[in-house]
């Protein structure tokens, strides 16, 4: 039951990442991308939107570090490699100005977007829009 409970919860964690993703909320879909990570943090799905998501909310620096990640895991979806790829060696680019300095864990770039690690306390970060 504690295995089904935990993918429920993993799943619901997952697809609201993914609405708030799609209606450009990207901070509220980074905490639950966030929240996701930390209960399968070898998902490619997550890693990619975390790391698309950092993207689109104009913290290259940050998903910088979630890109490479997921292009660790082989994610079957050709597409998304593409993407990935495509995104992770522009941005890898951009931060060679000096001045930057990257990330070196998900984990790093969790903390450092929402303000704590996100193992079960509220984030620091507030929701722009009303919820949680």
């Amino acid at each position: 039951i504690r295995k089904t409970i935990d993918s429920l919860r993993f799943q619901s964690f997952q697809r609201l990442g993914l609405c708030y993703y799609y209606k450009k909320y990207f901070d509220d879909a980074f905490y639950y991308f966030a929240k996701a990570y930390k209960e399968d943090p070898r998902s490619p799905l997550t890693l990619f939107y975390m790391a698309a998501t950092l993207d689109q909310w104009g913290k290259g620096l940050e998903a910088i570090f979630c890109f490479e990640t997921y292009l660790k895991l082989n994610d079957p979806d050709k597409n998304r490699r593409e993407i990935a790829q495509q995104r992770w060696q522009y941005l890898k680019r951009q931060s060679q100005r000096p001045g930057h300095s990257l990330y070196r864990s998900v984990d790093e770039v969790i903390y450092v977007i929402l303000g704590e690690e996100i193992n079960g306390g509220t984030p620091v970060l507030l929701c722009l829009n009303g919820f949680r």
